[in-house]
Formats: C-alpha cells, structure tokens, sequence
C-alpha cells in the first residue's frame, strides 16, 4: 500500500483545530517566542515529519500518519454536530473515544516523557544487574526501545486499552455562555487521585488512566467535555453550565 508523503504533521487534528477559526484562521499564542499572531488553521499545531517511522529495511514510512487521519476521518462529523447531537452513545461514543485516546498519546509531550521515562528505566536495569548487559549492549537497547517505529508501535498498543477506558467513562459537557475556552498543543488533562492540586502539566506516562478521577478536553471555545467516574447513565446530567471560575481552571 502507497502512503501519502506527510511533511507537516498536525500533532492535533486540524479538525477539532477548526472549532476555533474564525473565517478559516486562528489566534495563536507563542509561549517560547513570546509571539501572538494569526494563522491560517491548516498551519497550526504541526511539526515536521513527527510521525514519519524508519522501517527495518531502511526506508521511511508514513502509516503512522495514515492511521491518524483515518481516526480524524471517522471522528470529524461528529465533533462538528457535537452541540446538536450530544450526548453520544455506541459506535459514535467509541470513534470520539479513540479520537480523545490518540490525542493523548500522539503528544510531543507523551512521546517526551515516554523517552525519559525508557531512559530512567534502562539506568535502574544497568544499577540492579550490573553483570547483565555491557555498556553498548544497554545503548543499543534503549536506542531499540525509543526508535521511532517502536515508539510509535507503542502509542497504537496503548491506545487500544486506552479508547476503552475512555468509551466507558461517563461524559458531561460543560457550556459557556462566552467563547472563554482556549486550546493548545496538548489540550486533553488528566487529573489523578483524589488528592488536592493545583492545575500543571502532568508526567502523562507515570499516570494511569483509571487513576485519574476526571480527564478534561476543550472541544470549543464555549465547550469541554468532562470525563468521570459518574455511575450515571451516559444519557443523564450530560450537560453543565460552565462558569468564569471553571474556564480559568480549564485553561
């Protein structure tokens, strides 16, 4: 099978990216730049070749990519009806779900952390058997496990048990009566435990997703979706009204 060449690859899908454009653009933030401009959606949210894998023969491959947009297809309609169809059961449950899962781990920051976390693991191998492998030997290894076709194997495998968890949660959507809802390159949180935090980034490959009481996702400027344990069925309390104090939590 004949992959298209992907150069620019979106690491959110320009679909749910659109829910935000007004007239095709979007207002972006630059945190490292210090920079706030306007962009065409198409342009936002991409890295270069980030899902781009290196076969064992040697060339590259973009099935990866592939497989993204395959999700964003079969997803797509449905975000766009969100305000009219809600609440979702079944089959459409099931693609958002897997939409919702994938954005967690297709992430520059769960690809980040899942590298430090393999090196972190290879260091306690070398320190609890120190006769097992040679230096080279456990270099080898690592650079094995954080390869891009691994890596990226990885992210499908966890996906699968992930989709289902999230297919089971009970979903409330959360309305403001005001665009107050930003985005960004990595929208969907996880919130673990039930102990007390304040809102930061999380280590999102040392937490369990059935560790987390909530799990929160932007889908609009005026909406979110929030994820629970809620023994209520998925076609009750589905809908909340937001205030100015849950947008600030959000963003």
């Amino acid at each position: 099978m004949e992959y298209p060449d992907v150069k620019s690859a979106h690491i959110v899908p320009q679909t749910y990216l659109e829910r935000w454009a007004v007239d095709g653009r979007i207002g972006v933030v630059q945190v490292r730049e210090n920079k706030c401009l306007e962009m065409a959606a198409e342009n936002v949210a991409t890295r270069r070749r980030f899902y781009r894998r290196t076969r064992p023969d040697g060339s590259e491959i973009d099935d990866i990519e592939w497989t993204l947009s395959e999700i964003e297809s079969n997803a797509g309609p449905l975000l766009q009806s969100l305000d009219e169809a809600w609440p979702f059961s079944g089959e459409d449950k099931r693609k958002l779900a897997v939409l919702f899962t994938f954005q967690l781990l297709r992430s520059p920051r769960w690809m980040d952390d899942y590298i430090e976390r393999t090196r972190r693991y290879v260091d306690q191998f070398a320190r609890e058997n120190p006769s097992a492998l040679t230096e080279q030997e456990l270099e080898e290894q690592y650079a094995h496990l954080v390869s891009d076709t691994y890596r990226l194997g990885k992210v499908l495998s966890h996906a699968i048990t992930g989709a289902a968890v999230f297919a089971s949660m009970h979903w409330t959507l959360v309305e403001f009566a005001r665009p107050l809802i930003a985005t960004s390159d990595h929208p969907l949180v996880l919130w673990p435990g039930g102990a007390s935090r304040s809102p930061a980034a999380a280590e999102i490959t040392q937490i369990g997703i059935l560790d987390c009481i909530e799990i929160r996702l932007p889908l609009s400027p005026n909406i979110a979706v929030l994820m629970t344990w809620s023994d209520e069925p998925d076609n009750e309390h589905v809908r909340a009204r937001g205030t100015r104090d849950h947008a600030a939590n959000l963003n």
